[in-house]
């Protein structure tokens, strides 16, 4: 599901993650800042990352977080399948993101409204299957931007598997886009480190193992 509804509501297919979260806690509804739209969102993920997101459940934090996420305080970790092997084991991705003119896709060669984009990545492990290899990365964007992390493993040469946008256009077999957000830790406002943990999904198993 998106994580909020549109501005125009109607290209959304089904509810969104901010409606669920408003039916079971009606608080949540008064907080944020354009509370009719993205009420208690402090960050996103895409449509088909799986995972993790922050919902605050009141003002005061979700200030503190808004404070902490462009101050980049928070420490994202995500996990990746692509395709191919990356030629280092570990790395820096430090390649600027823009928007490709006359679309909505993210480039990473120039285009509009280019921004700063860095993510650290490490591989896991490499296997093949059926003569194809696939990686599983570990990835920690530091900065947010719309498809970062998809963009940037293109830009590799390493399109995430299954991703119907920046991914090949031919032999990808995945049904589903093998991103996902798995960890996330920041400080609470009592100065103590929290660290958040979702499982991989059933999907990535025979990437892991």
């Amino acid at each position: 599901m998106i994580t909020h509804p549109t501005v125009h509501g109607k290209d959304q297919s089904g509810p969104s993650l901010m409606d669920w979260v408003v039916e079971r806690y009606p608080e949540i509804k008064q907080v944020g800042e354009d509370t009719e739209l993205r009420a208690g969102i402090v960050h996103r993920l895409d449509r088909d990352t799986s995972g993790l997101v922050l919902i605050p459940k009141n003002q005061k934090y979700f200030d503190y977080l808004k404070k902490l996420f462009q101050e980049h305080k928070v420490l994202k970790t995500y996990f990746a399948v692509v395709h191919g092997a990356p030629k280092e084991n570990r790395g820096i991705i430090n390649l600027p993101i823009g928007i490709r003119s006359g679309s909505i896709r993210r480039t990473t060669r120039g285009g509009k409204m280019v921004k700063p984009a860095e993510t650290y990545y490490e591989l896991i492990k490499t296997k093949i299957k059926a003569g194809k290899t696939y990686s599983l990365i570990k990835a920690n964007p530091k900065t947010g931007r719309t498809h970062q992390l998809r963009v940037h493993f293109k830009a590799l040469g390493l399109p995430i598997c299954g991703d119907e946008i920046y991914g090949l256009k031919r032999g990808d077999e995945f049904k589903r886009l093998m991103l996902h957000s798995a960890e996330v830790q920041f400080s609470i406002s009592s100065g103590k480190k929290l660290k958040i943990i979702s499982p991989l999904p059933k999907e990535f198993e025979a990437f892991s193992k």
